[in-house]
């Protein structure tokens, strides 16, 4: 069979991706979501938006033109982005397990790849989606956004610093480059020094006389 996929969110916690899956096919399927699966959105006017986490696996089993709607309890994939509310895609990108314990540990683990930008209308603020869905507390919540400040501003600067480097290691291959186009160009030609005897060569013996030969070597 052949499997239609649709996906909205209604923000980011307890069933806040609303995930629509149709068999097109002829054919019975059997379709696995594994825990971790990472959902995006599209770009959102300059916006940034925050990508949705499954925080369960799911299996479904779809005949010949069966519709199934099911909805997902889902992680926030970016503390300092903005909630998604509509169309979402499905990414061939999965979390690990390690990092699905909670929603403080996806933003451990996702902070240190966020930029480091201004923060409006942010999903880390949005007090009481992590209160209900996650039992995490108002004060709980704040702690933990200094921690995960910390996190994104060395992230930042290790990136920078990695930037850095690698466009000094640009800088040299391209100096190297152009050293070995300069030498290419600027080699000295090849020149041909053979004497014309008619084929004849003539050296002097040890003696201090002459010889000459057919092409026969000197002798000492």
């Amino acid at each position: 069979g052949a499997l239609a996929l649709d996906a909205q969110a209604s923000g980011f916690g307890n069933g806040s991706l609303a995930v629509r899956m149709r068999n097109t096919g002829g054919d019975s399927l059997a379709f696995d979501l594994p825990a971790g699966s990472l959902f995006v959105a599209p770009p959102g006017n300059g916006c940034r938006l925050q990508p949705l986490i499954t925080r369960q696996a799911v299996s479904v089993e779809l005949g010949p033109g069966e519709e199934k709607e099911l909805l997902l309890d889902a992680y926030c994939g970016d503390s300092g982005a903005r909630v998604p509310r509509g169309n979402m895609s499905l990414s061939p990108y999965t979390v690990s397990d390690d990092c699905l314990s909670s929603q403080a540990a996806v933003w451990r683990w996702s902070a240190p790849f966020q930029p480091n930008s201004e923060r409006q209308f942010v999903a880390s603020e949005d007090f009481r989606t992590l209160e209900e869905s996650f039992g995490m507390s108002r004060q709980e919540a704040q702690e933990l956004f200094g921690e995960l400040a910390d996190l994104v501003a060395r992230g930042t600067s290790d990136r920078e610093c990695q930037e850095v480097a690698l466009q000094l290691q640009l800088e040299e291959a391209r100096a190297q480059a152009a050293a070995v186009t300069y030498a290419q160009t600027h080699r000295s030609p090849r020149t041909n020094s053979s004497g014309s005897s008619g084929g004849r060569s003539r050296c002097m013996s040890f003696g201090g006389g002459s010889s000459s030969g057919g092409g026969g070597g000197c002798s000492w």
